[in-house]
């Protein structure tokens, strides 16, 4: 499964495990299954392919996603989305591996 099948969404805001977190296209950086966002010498992303990406639980609506961002540390958000997007609901889907996937409703 990719992040777009996930979430029927190209773009969206990956926060892994230790907080870190990635606001990205991910339908061009991980257009694979199984395929996540990855900061590579601290400057582009790569596609990393690990295991199987298995939502586990319910996803969860939640009404603003910089609620979901602001208590965590964005190593990656090219376009500023952060400054710039506007606020919106969102769905998080939680991963298997302890990843959460933030897909913005206003996003494409």
């Amino acid at each position: 499964m990719t992040l777009q099948e996930l979430t029927g969404q190209e773009s969206g805001i990956v926060i892994f495990p230790g907080g870190e977190t990635i606001i990205c296209n991910w339908a061009t950086v991980c257009p694979n299954d199984n395929q996540l966002p990855l900061l590579f010498a601290g400057a582009m992303l790569i596609a990393w392919e690990g295991e199987e990406i298995k939502e586990v639980g319910p996803s969860e609506e939640i009404e603003n996603w910089r609620d979901c961002v602001n208590k965590f540390c964005v190593i990656y958000d090219e376009n500023q989305d952060v400054d710039f997007a506007p606020c919106c609901k969102a769905t998080v889907y939680h991963l298997e591996d302890g990843t959460s996937i933030v897909a913005p409703r206003e996003w494409n």
